[in-house]
This record gives structure tokens, sequence and C-alpha cells, in this order.
């Protein structure tokens, strides 16, 4: 839900500098907010299993809407005329120009995000101390001084995101070689 929201509003606010500007302090905002204060307050006003959400997609959002933004944003002008001569419907050249150009920037946005998402996460469990997740198991093992478990977890962890990066670049490009 975070992706689709950001690449949506980025690919706006690319074309509509009003948005941009509507957007901006709020982007910032996000962006500026430490990640302990964020995983604190969402804690507090929203619980625990509900706050592992938000707070992912608090923290991954503004990476999302910057890529997108800027993939439309280094659009040439004269491709976005070029475009613009054939129609004038929003949604269609939206579609059509400034997605599938603006994706080499998504593609790097997600890829980011993915990997600052599962630390996030990790970071929530580890504060929360609810959910059975990797965090859980890192702060059993730190208050336990079980200091192999938490190796073995980070260890875990890193894989994780090793294998999900993989598979995620070897999708991208089988996708690069049907087109």
């Amino acid at each position: 839900l975070s992706a689709v929201l950001a690449i949506i509003l980025g690919i706006i606010s690319g074309n509509y500098k009003i948005i941009d500007e509507i957007l901006h302090p709020f982007i910032i905002t996000l962006r500026t907010l430490p990640v302990a204060s964020i995983i604190v307050i969402m804690l507090i006003i929203f619980g625990n299993e509900l706050s592992l959400l938000l707070i992912t997609f608090v923290m991954v959002f503004p990476i999302i809407y910057e890529g997108s933004k800027q993939g439309v944003l280094n659009i040439s002008e004269e491709l976005k005329n070029t475009i613009t001569m054939e129609t004038n419907h929003k949604l269609e050249i939206m579609a059509k120009l400034h997605l599938p150009l603006a994706m080499p920037y998504i593609k790097t946005a997600l890829l980011q995000s993915f990997g600052l998402g599962f630390k996030v996460i990790v970071m929530a469990e580890f504060i929360s101390q609810t959910s059975k997740g990797i965090g859980n198991e890192l702060f059993q093992g730190s208050i336990s001084i079980e200091y192999e478990l938490v190796f073995a977890w980070t260890i875990i962890l890193i894989v994780l995101v090793m294998i999900v990066e993989v598979i995620v670049k070897s999708i991208n490009n089988k996708i690069k070689k049907k087109a």
C-alpha cells in the first residue's frame, strides 16, 4: 500500500508543482523523524500489531515517493511534448510515458525501501516485544545474554534480505528481456 500510494503521488507531484509543494512539508517531516521516535509514538497511539505496519509505511513512503517524483522530473521536455501531441488525456500520458520512464528510479527506490522496511520492522519488534518476529528473538537473546542467538538471527536476517533482493533483481531482469 505504501509503495502504490507513494508511486502515484510521486508521479503526480512530478507533474504538478502545486501538489509537490503541498506534500513537501509532510515528506520532509517523514524523512527527518528518527526511527526510534516514530516507533515509540506509533506504539503509544496505535498499540503493538498495527504499529508495525504503520511504522514501515511511514519509513518507506518518502523513499518511494521521491524516487517516483525524480523519475518523472528527469523525463526530457521534448519527450513530454511529443506524447502530449498524441494525446491530452492525463492518465494516458502518466501510464504510457511517466510510469515506464520513471520505472528505473522507482525500482531503485523499492529496493532501497525494502531493506529499510525490513530493518524498521525488526527494530519495532525489538522495542515493542510483541510479535514472534526476528526483533523479538533478538531481544530475547540480548536479555538472556545468548549472544550466539543474536548473531544467528542477524545472519538469518542478512541472508533473507539478500535472497529477496536476488529474487527481485532476477524478476526485474526477466521483465527487461521481455520488453
